[in-house]
Formats: structure tokens, sequence, C-alpha cells
């Protein structure tokens, strides 16, 4: 069986659960086989995410290597303490509405 992770929304703070695009319980290393083209097309090309699953729990995730490059820094970058408290500070800053525009930066340091 095959489901499908639809692109992540990075405007929504809710993700949607995996959608199942392809079901054949009693073959789907064939089908997986059979559909590994247009199924490679669609993760390069739509960001699309595909969970394999065996006898219904989850054993593999396809995605474009781009993707997983992002994830692996998105862990990095997470991995450490500083980075964290400066995601944490910019947040609180979005809260409390210390922000500027980019046109009010672009004007101060006279960039087009």
């Amino acid at each position: 069986m095959f489901a499908f992770f639809p692109p992540i929304d990075y405007n929504c703070s809710q993700n949607k659960p995996p959608k199942e695009v392809l079901h054949d319980q009693d073959n789907s290393l064939a089908e997986a086989k059979k559909s590994l083209s247009a199924i490679i097309k669609d993760v390069d090309g739509k960001y699309d995410r595909f969970a394999i699953t065996k006898n219904g729990v989850n054993k593999a995730v396809l995605l474009s290597s781009e993707e997983f490059e992002g994830l692996l820094e998105t862990i990095d970058i997470l991995s450490r303490k500083e980075e964290r408290e400066a995601i944490a500070r910019a947040k609180k800053q979005v809260r409390s509405g210390q922000t500027v525009f980019l046109k009010d930066i672009k004007r101060r340091y006279r960039l087009k």
C-alpha cells in the first residue's frame, strides 16, 4: 500500500493526515515497482511524499532529495540551543509587533 503525504503548507499550523492514493495490499511491492517512475516524478516535481506500508504499518517514506536535505538542515539547526533560542526570540518579537517591513529596510539601506 502507498499513502500520499500532501505537500506541507508552511502557512498552516496543522498538517492534514496522509491521503491514500494506491492500494493493493497483496502486491504492494509489485505495485511500487510498476509505479516507481511516476512516483519519483511526483516526488521530484510536486514535492509529494509517499509512505510505503506493509500490513498497514509504515515501513518507508519516499521524498525528494531536496526535501530530505532541507529536513537534515532543519534538524541541524534545531539541535543547537542557540538557534532554538534565536527562533524563540524572533517568534516573541513577531507576536509583540516588533517587526519591520521589507520596504522600510530597503529604503533605509538604499536597496532596490
